[in-house]
């Protein structure tokens, strides 16, 4: 039995957060606004408590009228960003860490940097930011590595044999999973996890092929070379995760996408305006609600 089967055996497997149901539904239903979003967060108290710290920060202008509703800190902050810290701050919980090999702190940073930047680079497809996709381009962005924490956390030895032949041959996390087990990759792990939570096909496969947007469909093509290439950003850049550096060029996926490789720069310009937030949420996340490190 492989490791994917595997996976659905595993009766301590974290599972699919009911208030990014909740959030999921609402933005593909017509009563997506502002008080309806503030209905769903409200029934999750301690997650509510720390949407309103983060919009009473500095962020958002602390310095301005205190908070003291999510109506009110979603006219603040709005829809968009509070549907986003909602989702990110709910998923992040489910995963407290386990093991000393992986930087949770540094993996969720890299994991929030792609989540945003994945939506920049949708807003410069033309994108309708209040539909469903450019949501969908959030939760891949903030999923796509989610197959490594679960190599962590319930497949540790099999992590670590990974860690140890990427070291041993001074190669990647990501070649080095190709050559010891290419079907059992951390994207094809973490496609697995999404279909047991039953997430949007959408965000399945972009996650799942997040390596390698050419293997999939059509439909879904689009969304997976936009995850593609901000993982290539950030992984090229100063930002990047453990994996290391991705190997070969990404012009066929600019193609795909409609962004110029002489874009980049701006856009890893732009997207590292989003630091100070990951910033804010992760020390959110760190007080006492969900212990990453």
């Amino acid at each position: 039995m492989n490791l994917i089967q595997q996976l659905s055996m595993i009766a301590d497997l974290p599972t699919l957060p009911r208030i990014v149901l909740e959030v999921q539904l609402l933005v593909n239903s017509q009563d997506a606004d502002a008080r309806n979003l503030s209905q769903v967060i409200e029934k999750d108290p301690p997650l509510a408590a720390k949407i309103l710290r983060i919009a009473n920060s500095a962020l958002y202008g602390a310095a301005a009228k205190r908070m003291t509703s999510i109506p009110l800190a979603v006219a603040r902050v709005g829809f968009n960003e509070v549907r986003n810290l909602a989702v990110a701050m709910s998923i992040i919980r489910q995963f407290p860490s386990q093991f000393r090999v992986l930087d949770y702190t540094r993996f969720w940073h890299h994991s929030l940097m792609a989540a945003h930047l994945a939506q920049l680079l949708s807003e410069k497809q033309g994108l309708n930011t209040r539909g469903e996709e450019f949501a969908d381009f959030y939760t891949a962005g903030l999923l796509h590595d989610i197959g490594i924490l679960i190599y962590d956390q319930f497949f540790h030895d099999a992590f670590e044999d990974t860690l140890s032949h990427a070291m041993h041959d001074s190669i990647s996390y990501s070649a080095a999973e190709e050559q010891l087990r290419p079907r059992e990759s951390h994207a094809f792990l973490g496609g697995a996890l999404l279909e047991l939570w039953k997430m949007d096909s959408a965000v399945v496969s972009a996650v799942r092929y997040h390596h390698a947007p050419s293997q999939v469909s059509e439909r879904h093509r689009r969304i997976a070379c936009t995850l593609y290439l901000s993982e290539y950003i950030l992984c090229n850049s100063s930002m990047g995760s453990f994996e290391g550096a991705m190997a070969g060029g990404a012009e066929n996926i600019c193609e795909t996408v409609g962004i110029r490789p002489d874009a980049w720069p701006d856009l890893l310009s732009e997207a590292e305006t989003a630091i100070d937030k990951c910033h804010v949420l992760l020390n959110e996340a760190r007080d006492g609600l969900l212990p990453l490190i």
